[in-house]
C-alpha cells in the first residue's frame, strides 16, 4: 500500500554498533619473503605489494595461539640488476585455514645501482677539427678523468677505453690557445658524469707548410 504525504522526523539517526572479529575468520598481515643477494654494486629501492592483508576461514580445531603474519613463497634476488615484478603465492601458516580471497600477491621491487666515483689517470688527449697546413703541440698530452656513475658500469671500464677530446676546429691561425676538454662517454651514457683535470689544454698552432723554393732564371 502506498501512502502519500508522510513526513518522517528525524530523517537521519545515529546507530552505535559493537563490532568484533568473528571467531571463524582470522586476519593475516602479508610479508614478502626475500632470499639471495643482489649482485655487487646494487641495492634494494622500494618494495610494494598487494594485497597486504589476507583473511582466512579457520578450521574447527583452531589452535589457541594464532600467528598474525603470512609470508610469500621465496622471492630470489640473485642476479637481479633491474626493477622486476613477481607474482608469489602466500604461504598460510595455519593448517586447514582457507583463504577468503586470492592467495597470490603481486610484489614490485626496484633495484638501484650504487653510485661511486673513480679516477682514471693518463687518459690520452685527442684533437678533432684539425686544419690542413697546421701542426699542433699539446700541453699536457694526457689528462685525468674523474667519473661518477653506477658502480657496475664504472667497475668494467679501463683507462684504454676512455677518450679525452679537444676541438681545434675554431683555431684558424697560428698562436697559442687554451681549449676546453670533453669526454664522449658522458654523451653515450647519460647516467655518468665526468670532470677532467686539467679542464683545458694549451695548444700551440704553427704553420706546417713547406716553404716554396725560389728559382732564379738567367735569360742571358
Amino acid at each position: 500500500i502506498e501512502v502519500d504525504d508522510v513526513t518522517i522526523t528525524p530523517q537521519t539517526v545515529s546507530v552505535t554498533a559493537n563490532l568484533q572479529q568473528s571467531d571463524s575468520i582470522w586476519e593475516l598481515t602479508v610479508r614478502p619473503q626475500l632470499i639471495g643477494e643482489l649482485p655487487e654494486g646494487y641495492f634494494l629501492g622500494s618494495i610494494e605489494y598487494d594485497p597486504q592483508i589476507l583473511y582466512v576461514s579457520l578450521p574447527a580445531d583452531v589452535p589457541d595461539e594464532l600467528p598474525d603474519t603470512a609470508f610469500t613463497e621465496p622471492i630470489n634476488l640473485d642476479n637481479r640488476t633491474r626493477d622486476f615484478v613477481e607474482i608469489a603465492n602466500i604461504e598460510i601458516p595455519i593448517t586447514g585455514a582457507v583463504p577468503m580471497s586470492t592467495q597470490q600477491v603481486t610484489v614490485s621491487i626496484s633495484v638501484e645501482a650504487q653510485i661511486v666515483t673513480r679516477q682514471f689517470d693518463a687518459v690520452s688527449l685527442e684533437l678533432t677539427g684539425r686544419r690542413q697546413g697546421f701542426s699542433y703541440v699539446l700541453e699536457p698530452q694526457t689528462v685525468s678523468v674523474i667519473l661518477t656513475g653506477p658502480q657496475p658500469v664504472l667497475n668494467t671500464l679501463q683507462t684504454s677505453e676512455l677518450r679525452a677530446v679537444a676541438d681545434v676546429g675554431s683555431l684558424s691561425e697560428t698562436g697559442t690557445f687554451r681549449v676546453p676538454i670533453s669526454t664522449p662517454i658522458t654523451t653515450a651514457n647519460p647516467a655518468i658524469s665526468a670532470s677532467i683535470l686539467p679542464s683545458e689544454v694549451v695548444i700551440t698552432v704553427s704553420n706546417s707548410r713547406t716553404p716554396e723554393t725560389t728559382i732564379e732564371a738567367n735569360w742571358d
